[in-house]
């Protein structure tokens, strides 16, 4: 199909860029304790990026054999089209070669997935006699390659696997859900620490007890740092920076906060479900400073925005269809958005840091952080799963309860602890390493 598509677009356009995704997935879900189902589902497209008479056009097609259809269908659309202000990648050097594939993850069977599973369910059954249950086990292979006008032809193949539970109970006017998942490209059959994870922070949940509101120490867990990371983010990309409404589009190479933060867009990490060699458009991946030490150092751009912020491509041009999605879709242009945002880890574990906590808040999840202005720097959510910590020791849940930070402000000011252990996190923020953070004066407020 490709070469096909090449001998048709050399004819008609002045430059172009082929695009190849290849996905097979398999989910295994348990719901209710029970088997739900097992799915598996494959995804072949093609998409084509052309230039002609100084404009670029874009189609794409999941219909085999359909080169001349995606051809004409691209040629149609140029009069209609912006003007070009990109070239298409050329021969490259060496590109990084991070770890994403796993022979382990390719020879995992259905029956294998439906055993953890089933694994997962029986092992949370005991928690409550009314807990609904629920989880699975996924596996995804995919393939993409690229091909350009201009002698770039390259592929990369990608083995990603995931495993979660969870478990929601309704106990009187008690509501508790409780949840945790591991994931990467990398086999991993670890049920116990998801096991762990979920029964401890269930056990802390089943009983409620009342805070007062005011200022706290607020220890975040690497899933509610995802929260952190959402927000912030949203300065750092390069196109808020182009569209000068981010608050640090003026401000590299100014501290902005404290010396205990660096944050890096990096997506050469090995076992890191969005890592490649190369993104979208044929840039090689890379490891981009974003905070050093408090320092700003830089933005994140696919090849369109850093010509317009007259900056280097990070690496960051990829096919995203939506805003929650990490994964690269055949129907997409690409658009700036991160690889795996990576916070650097502090020298105290996790459990040491808790264990140091004189009073605070423990915080899971929030619920409702996604939907204010990112760019305003307001972390604010009902706290989802959270729990009320006195000398070092969880005394129970925290209900009815909205904890609100200025984050601009608590990065530079508020920042006590980062731990040394951190965990890879999938959320609305992308794919995160994440550390546990401990800040101080949160503001909560409570009924």
């Amino acid at each position: 199909m490709i070469d096909k598509i090449k001998e048709l677009a050399s004819k008609k356009f002045d430059s172009f860029e082929i695009v190849e995704i290849k996905t097979e997935s398999t989910p295994v879900s348990y719901s209710a304790g029970k088997l739900k189902s097992v799915n598996a589902t494959e995804k072949h497209g093609f998409a084509l990026r052309a230039i002609k008479d100084g404009k670029i056009a874009f189609s794409s097609t999941t219909k085999p054999e359909d080169a001349e259809g995606l051809v004409n269908q691209t040629l149609a659309a140029i009069p209609y089209s912006p003007k070009a202000e990109i070239e298409f990648a050329g021969e490259t050097g060496a590109l990084p070669n991070p770890s994403i594939e796993d022979d382990k993850i390719k020879k995992l069977g259905t029956e294998e997935m439906i055993e953890m599973g089933g694994i997962l369910v029986e092992k949370l059954k005991p928690l409550h006699e009314k807990g609904k249950i629920g989880g699975g086990v996924s596996k995804d292979s995919s393939t993409m390659r690229i091909v350009t006008s201009n002698g770039f032809d390259k592929t990369y193949s990608k083995d990603e696997m995931g495993m979660g539970a969870a478990i929601g109970v309704v106990d009187g006017e008690n509501m508790l859900s409780c949840w945790n998942s591991i994931d990467g490209t990398t086999y991993n059959d670890d049920t116990n620490s998801i096991i762990k994870r979920v029964s401890t922070f269930f056990n802390w949940g089943m009983k409620n007890v009342p805070v007062k509101s005011g200022k706290y120490k607020v220890l975040f867990t690497p899933n509610a740092v995802g929260d952190i990371i959402g927000i912030l983010k949203a300065s750092w990309m390069g196109t808020t920076v182009y569209k000068k409404v981010s608050p640090w589009k003026d401000k590299v190479g100014q501290k902005i906060a404290d010396e205990k933060l660096t944050i890096y867009d990096d997506g050469t990490i090995d076992g890191l479900g969005v890592s490649s060699p190369f993104d979208c458009e044929g840039i090689p991946s890379q490891k981009t400073a974003i905070i050093e030490k408090g320092v700003l150092k830089g933005f994140i751009a696919d090849k369109v925005t850093a010509k317009r912020l007259g900056i280097d491509p990070t690496g960051n041009g990829f096919k995203r269809g939506g805003g929650f999605d990490s994964s690269n879709n055949i129907d997409a242009t690409p658009i700036t958005a991160s690889s795996n945002n990576v916070i650097l880890p502090g020298t105290k574990k996790s459990d040491d840091i808790l264990a140091g906590m004189d009073e605070g808040i423990l915080v899971d999840s929030l619920l409702g952080t996604m939907m204010g202005n990112a760019l305003s720097g307001m972390l604010s959510g009902n706290i989802g799963l959270g729990f009320h910590v006195k000398d070092g020791k969880v005394l129970g849940r925290v209900k009815d309860a909205m904890l609100t930070f200025n984050l601009f402000a608590a990065i530079q000011d508020s920042i006590l602890e980062i731990s040394s252990d951190v965990e890879n996190i999938t959320s609305w923020a992308g794919n995160c390493l994440n550390p546990w953070m401990l800040f101080d004066n949160g503001v909560l407020a409570t009924k």
